[in-house]
């Protein structure tokens, strides 16, 4: 019996995306094997080695092949790490070699021994489903005794590996089984074309007569000529061989013809045909292999398992390259219950769509947005009492161009105490505002007892706006509406120059008192004494410039001190009107449109920003809240002119740009081919699919990434009658990654958009805090200056406690809009992503024909459609951004219903403000999309109107669907986290620190040989800035909570309980009048004993609870394909599961389930996700990390990119969990 030991990598397990790709697409024949029981060799490698030992010298030319080396999964419950000298790591069981593909790949030798194993031929790895080519080093026959010595050495060698392998069968005395596997090669070249996986060889005589059923199927790969032969080999190897290099004994082969499969080929609509093939071999007798012939699973046939109407079109895939990919798909064949199992991994064509009309809205709402911004600079800048009027602004002649001079204070009477100069300073009285603005900083001036010529000692320019008396304050208004007064077109307001004396006491006599005090002088300080001087500017207007005396009143005792003599120039343009245009609407903007309130809205702090100033009714009967408004209107405005320019030009305006950029970018690549065609993983412009590795691009930040409808239909052998079908969308988090999680401002909030709007809420109330102070302030200055000036109505520029207290209001004003504005553009990629998934689920939800056939759509239309999101998030560091992003999208979903209505021939892209309509290319009956918004705030409501191709409305669209009937989405999100940063958020320390500490302790339990591929210091490997950050373990549980109430008032609104029986029996939610629905009660208890725990249950449970309701499921982590193959994959195997332990009435144990999934993780649509997405097909984790994880979603160790730190892999995106 001829055997072959480890070789060089010829054949990966793990299905690349040139295999799914390769062409011709879709012309594949799948072949489900089943080896009847005479197959199953009784005592297994043992026994083959005992019986051949009578056959010594035997020839069996052309019936053996040496296999090469290559990793795969081993379904035995048994599995263990191994890794070989070279560092590869592989799955072998407990005994098994360290590379469990040695034997496939390689040609036939020419001659063997049967006892004599050959040694295995070095080959390259296959980017195509055929075999790779064969790299044989041919060697000169050598002379004489070299040729002698190396044959003996070979046959020592050989004999010695024999005698090894038989040793350890021995010591494990049965405890590992043997295993085999069965290849597909071209006969003529013995090229490995695929190979299905490890199976036990069943050692009992029951076990025996149920034969050996492959769940992964062979193919015949596209596009092989109907004139190529192939065989199919048997192959079987020692469990027991733990140490040894695994060898691999040939069973029996059988040989086939394209021919013979494609004249049997039922005509098309093509199904499932079975018939035997015997095994040709020496040591089995009667040996048969049972196939079942399958057609190419890749395109799922319209309303059959699998198929949703989000698929695009075949033509998606020929005619418009880079728009989509091809589907990817791996069938599993269950022979016990004859049941088909085929995975798919299909775009979805309505993402693109869905972001583009979400665009053109936010586009539209945008611009509105701006042009508010922008007036408002204008109207700041026009308030300013130091900015010259723009000439080309509209009011420019509504300011006044003035200019004063200064001069110096002349005393009335000469002081008993010699003087040095005075302190002047110049404000400005506004007419609309109590609060003076400050025109001439204190300016030192010369005191002269009598008058002298005048000397400027400054020119100070200033242009006071023109007010109008019904914009004037109220006790300016009551002045003017006197009877038999004629109030002037304008006002200008008051000049208030405030002079501070000081004397001086000097021990010369007859010293000039302006003069430097001399050394021998002793200037002694004296006291302060302050005027006032206060005059109106109207009176000026237009008139000559001149030298005033303005008369300066001692500010306690209201007696004359002297006068200030100024030079003063006002002109106004004689057409001049107080007319200012309005401000635009911020009505339809952009923070409106996402569902945002400003916050501002009851306020009363001028002027309003991005909303519209509301009702008086709005205030009702509310006195108190009418008399602070009255109170804070005259205050004068709250933002200043620097912040809303530098608002406008550094954060709007490129905001503004983006979204254009983005609307007209995502409409071009609905009807436009790309420029170029690059792989999957590289592409940064719009398109269906999105990388993971795109996350940091802003122009594609609206389109969800990597999205997949994820199906797995059930068809039932021998007819592929469809018997079930189970739908979930992949994608990444639903977040704004190109943003970022940082801090909005220095030292502002930051994170997500659930932590910032906990924000904004705290900001809201420091801004009613700080205004209430502002107004207490104010008022108590009023009550007690005016017991000795009851002329007072402004409060003093150098009032130092007033200022501050207003400035404290202007701060906290001016960082909710910074925060508001931030959020709204937030949300308008949060949004677009959550959309286009949860469009996705409803579409391939309707695609359910078992869904369907229950009327569920008819709840659906009555109560909403349930979309389920299931995080695996992290609740540390930037995922925790992430959680906070996808909540609040999500939640927005709940604003959002969709219409389907039959086509009406006018698919054209349309858009008008606040409706916008898009085309959805490629799909069979998918013709356009139609958005549009109403409301405003947090009332907007979206209505997504999908137009229908006709024919297909009429015949397939559910009746409760029809006549304009609209389904609104009823989301949830449940949250878990499943990783290293998790467990380190569960101990309520920062996980980076703790790992820090604790990483070598554990990287003690971790043997070296599991470190797959290490290039680096294990400590070294977590510090990466996603390790850091805020940690709240709390919102994971608080998701939890509010996902778990609102899918509680789902379920007693879909399935009432018995009158009486609603609380019976049932848990009580805290707070909450409905008991626990039943259907809810396992999810209830797993999230309640959910505190610190990394509790996968609460997601797997709710996934099950979403099923049963009728609703669709989500799965998403941070890239969408590492931490969710794991998720999606378990639930697959679930799915499966729950329809075997139905037919065969007897239940699968979870070690079986496990098992599938991790069958599904190896040869299924998951790695070649991977591959799109990074370049790579290897999940994103290494053995320390799996350690961490719940063993449901552990993946197999042969699959792992491991601590690859600067290679390859982490060049292109690739280590992302």
């Amino acid at each position: 019996m001829e055997a072959a030991s480890s070789g060089a990598s010829a054949y990966n397990p793990i299905r690349s995306l040139d295999q799914q790709y390769f062409e011709p697409v879709g012309t594949r024949l799948m072949l489900l094997i089943k080896a009847n029981p005479n197959c199953c060799y009784k005592g297994g490698v043992e026994a083959l080695i005992r019986a051949s030992k009578g056959r010594q010298g035997v020839s069996m030319s052309n019936s053996m092949v040496a296999p090469p080396s290559t990793t795969s999964l081993t379904v035995d419950s048994s599995t263990s790490v191994e890794a070989t000298p070279s560092g590869n790591t592989t799955v072998t069981s407990s005994n098994g070699g360290d590379d469990p593909f040695a034997f496939l790949g390689e040609p036939d030798p020419s001659s063997s021994s049967s006892l004599q194993p050959t040694s295995s031929v070095r080959s390259s790895v296959s980017t195509t489903p055929q075999a790779s080519t064969n790299l044989t080093k041919t060697r000169p026959n050598k002379p004489g005794l070299g040729r002698m010595f190396t044959n003996l050495t070979k046959k020592a060698t050989q004999s010695l590996e024999t005698g090894m392998q038989q040793i350890a069968i021995r010591a494990d005395g049965g405890k590992s089984p043997d295993q085999v596997i069965l290849g597909i090669y071209d006969a003529n070249s013995g090229a490995l074309w695929n190979m299905t996986e490890y199976q036990t060889n069943p050692e009992q005589d029951t076990q025996r007569l149920k034969g050996i059923n492959f769940h992964v199927p062979l193919e015949i790969p596209a596009g092989t000529p109907t004139n190529t032969a192939f065989s199919l080999k048997l192959w079987i190897k020692s469990g027991a061989s733990t140490f040894l290099k695994s060898k691999h004994y040939l069973l029996g082969e059988a040989t086939l013809h394209p021919s013979q499969l494609l004249a049997s080929v039922p005509q098309p609509p093509m199904k499932p045909w079975m018939f035997s093939v015997p095994l040709n071999s020496q040591v089995v007798v009667d040996g048969k292999l049972h196939l079942c012939v399958a057609p190419d699973p890749k395109i799922a046939p319209e309303l059959r398992p699998g198929w949703s109407l989000t698929d695009p079109a075949r033509t998606a895939y020929t005619e418009r390259r880079g728009l989509h990919r091809w589907p990817l798909d791996q069938s599993y064949h269950y022979g016990a219950a004859a049941l088909v199992a085929t995975e798919r991994a299909t775009e979805s064509s309505v993402v693109l769509p869905v972001a583009a009309a979400f665009m053109a809205l936010c586009n539209s709402a945008c611009q509105i947005s701006q042009n508010h911004c922008a007036d408002l600079a204008a109207h700041l800048l026009h308030y300013r009492i130091d900015a010259p009027p723009d000439p080309s602004a509209s009011f420019a002649k509504a300011k006044a161009k003035a200019s004063i001079g200064m001069g110096y204070m002349l005393l009335n009477n000469a002081t008993s105490q010699p003087l040095q100069q005075a302190m002047v300073t110049v404000n400005w009285q506004r007419p609309d505002s109590i609060f003076e603005v400050e025109i001439v900083k204190p300016t030192p001036v010369r005191v002269h007892p009598n008058a002298v010529q005048y000397t400027p000692i400054l020119d100070q320019p200033f242009y006071p706006k023109l007010t109008s008396i019904k914009g004037a304050l109220p006790a300016i208004q009551a002045r003017y509406n006197q009877p038999n007064v004629t109030p002037p077109p304008y006002i200008l307001g008051n000049l208030s120059i405030n002079v501070a004396l000081r004397t001086t006491k000097t021990a010369t006599t007859g010293a000039n008192p302006f003069d430097q005090v001399g050394p021998t002088s002793q200037a002694i300080q004296g006291e302060e004494e302050f005027g006032l001087a206060v005059f109106a500017l109207d009176g000026y207007v237009n008139k000559p410039q001149e030298v005033l005396q303005v008369p300066v009143y001692h500010s306690k005792t209201k007696a004359p001190m002297g006068s200030i003599v100024i030079q003063l120039s006002i002109q106004v343009d004689p057409s001049a009107t107080v007319d200012v245009p309005p401000i635009s609407t911020s009505k339809d903007g952009l923070v409106s449109l996402v569902g945002l309130d400003t916050l501002m809205e009851t306020s009363g702090a001028a002027p309003p920003i991005d909303y519209e100033l509301p009702d008086a009714s709005t205030y009702g009967s509310n006195q108190a809240l009418q008399r602070r408004q009255a109170q804070l209107s005259t205050m004068g405005l709250f933002y200043t002119h620097p912040y809303m320019h530098q608002h406008f030009t550094q954060v709007r305006l490129p905001d503004a740009r983006l979204l254009q950029q983005k609307a007209h970018a995502y409409s071009v690549a609905l009807v436009a081919d790309p420029e170029t065609i690059v792989p999957s993983y590289e592409e940064r412009a719009p398109s269906s699919f999105r990388p993971s590795s795109s996350r940091q691009a802003p122009l594609v930040a609206s389109i969800p990434f990597n999205v997949h409808i994820q199906s797995l239909g059930l068809s039932k052998l021998p007819n592929g009658d469809p018997v079930g079908t189970f739908h979930n969308i992949t994608c990444g988090a639903p977040a704004d990654h190109a943003r970022g999680f940082a801090e909005i401002y220095q030292g502002g909030p930051s994170g997500g958009l659930r932590r910032l709007e906990q924000k904004r809420l705290e900001l809201q109330q420091q801004v009613a805090d700080a205004q209430t102070h502002l107004i207490l302030g104010v008022s108590n200055y009023f009550v007690t200056s005016r017991q000795t000036n009851p002329h007072i109505y402004h409060v003093p520029a150098h009032h130092s406690e007033l200022m501050h207290l207003r400035w404290k209001v202007f701060q906290a004003i001016q960082n909710l809009h910074t925060v508001t504005w931030h959020c709204a553009m937030r949300r308008t990629n949060v949004f677009s992503q959550a959309l286009g998934i949860a469009m996705s689920s409803l579409l391939a939800s309707l695609s359910d024909v078992h869904k369907v056939g229950q009327k569920w759509p008819d709840l659906w239309v009555r109560h909403g459609y349930l979309v389920s999101y299931e995080g695996l998030l992290s609740a540390a560091g930037k995922e925790l951004g992430m959680i906070e992003d996808a909540s609040v999208g999500i939640a927005m979903l709940r604003m959002c219903s969709v219409q389907l209505i039959g086509d009406d021939g006018n698919g054209d892209a349309t858009q008008t403000p606040t409706k916008t309509r898009v085309v959805i290319p490629h799909s069979p009956h998918l013709k356009w999309l139609q958005m549009e918004a109403t409301g405003c705030g947090s009332k907007t409501q979206y209505k997504v109107t999908i137009g229908v191709d006709r024919a297909f409305y009429a015949s397939n669209v559910p009746e409760p669907l029809r006549n304009g009937k609209m389904v609104r989405f009823y989301p949830l999100l449940f949250q878990v986290g499943v990783d290293i940063r998790q467990w380190g958020a569960n101990t309520g320390m920062k996980a980076s620190l703790q790992l820090k500490d604790n990483v070598a302790s554990v990287a003690k339990a971790v043997r070296p040989d599991e470190v797959c591929g290490s290039t680096g210091n294990v400590e070294n490997e977590f510090e990466d800035e996603d390790m850091s950050g805020i940690e709240d373990n709390d919102v994971l549980i608080a998701l939890n909570y509010e996902a778990l109430r609102k899918m509680n008032v789902y379920a007693h609104a879909i399935s009432p309980l018995p009158t009486g029986a609603a609380g019976q029996g049932h848990p009580q939610l805290s707070g909450e009048e409905l008991a626990v629905h039943p259907v809810l009660s396992s999810l209830h208890a797993h999230i309640v004993g959910s505190a610190g725990k990394m509790n996968h249950g609460i997601l797997d449970e709710a996934a099950q609870v979403a099923q049963k309701l009728g609703g669709g499921g989500v799965v998403f982590c941070k890239s969408g394909k590492d931490r969710t193959a794991m998720h999606v994959t378990f639930k697959q195997a679930q799915y499966v599961h729950s329809y075997l332990r139905r037919v065969l009435k007897n239940p699968r144990d979870a070690v079986d389930i496990t098992e599938d999934a991790n069958r599904m993780r190896v040869y299924g649509t998951r790695l070649p996700i991977c591959e799109k997405n990074v370049g790579q097909a290897k999940y994103a984790f290494n053995t320390l990390q799996v350690r961490f994880m719940p063993d449901a979603l552990k993946p197999p160790i042969n699959t792992l990119a491991g601590f690859l730190k600067g290679g390859d892999i982490f060049k292109k995106g690739g280590m992302e969990s």
